[in-house]
């Protein structure tokens, strides 16, 4: 197996770099679930910021970051309500995925709330 210079495989860099893409794509479903159902000028602006940056310290991969931002440019961010953000993070979800040959999944509101909303402890969500 080939070493990088710190003596670690390439198949465990790859590894760290999937778990970060995999890691950032669950925070980012997360975020939207508990982001405002209206939120205010000043969180949608704090949100697109987010959004535009945080992809460059989480992806790490340069091709994956590449046709982030391409994304980006095609479809940008839509932080105008939680539902709005929601869908918009799925359908980027599955435009990375698409690129780099994995499955996407269904942009369904319910669904995306069911998976990634908060929940009470009786299991409904507690946001309508």
């Amino acid at each position: 197996m080939k070493q990088n210079a710190e003596g670690a495989s390439n198949k465990h860099r790859y590894f760290e770099k999937t778990k970060n893409g995999n890691d950032y794509w669950n925070f980012m479903h997360t975020l939207a679930a508990y982001y405002p159902e209206s939120p205010s000028a000043h969180e949608q602006v704090q949100m697109d910021f987010f959004v535009r940056n945080s992809a460059d310290y989480f992806l790490m991969e340069p091709r994956w970051i590449k046709r982030f931002h391409r994304g980006l440019k095609a479809m940008p961010p839509r932080v105008d309500s939680r539902n709005s953000f929601i869908l918009w993070v799925c359908e980027q979800h599955n435009a990375v995925n698409e690129s780099i040959g994995k499955s996407t999944f269904p942009c369904v509101l319910e669904n995306l709330m069911k998976r990634w909303g908060p929940v009470s402890l009786s299991g409904s969500s507690k946001l309508a």
